[in-house]
């Protein structure tokens, strides 16, 4: 699986996300049409991984992946994103926001 695509009125909560044994199957995984709430540990992003979420108070995690240069955007909301131990680029748009490079 190299993308990820998910649209919901709600909520959405993934759990752990696996792909492959080498955690770097995922290229995309947006989440734009999402209307709620996004709860994600997602532990295959690849390298130039991207992650697009939408507004709202997530909870996001890349650590796991071995991807490098990955990117993660997420909208206006109180959310909290990891990235990976790798060299990540991560945006967030107006809130309350706490991002974590490991």
């Amino acid at each position: 699986m190299e993308t990820l695509t998910a649209q919901t009125e709600g909520n959405l909560d993934l759990g752990t996300v696996s792909g492959d044994n080498a955690h770097g199957s995922l290229k995309l995984i947006d989440m734009m049409g999402v209307k709620g709430n996004v709860r994600a540990n997602v532990i295959s992003l690849g390298d130039n991984g991207v992650v697009k979420l939408a507004d709202g108070n997530h909870r996001f995690s890349a650590l796991s992946s071995s991807g490098k240069d990955i990117v993660i955007e997420s909208g206006d909301g109180d959310s909290i994103i990891v990235g990976s131990a790798q060299d990540d680029t991560i945006t967030a748009g107006d809130g309350n926001n706490m991002l974590h490079r490991r």
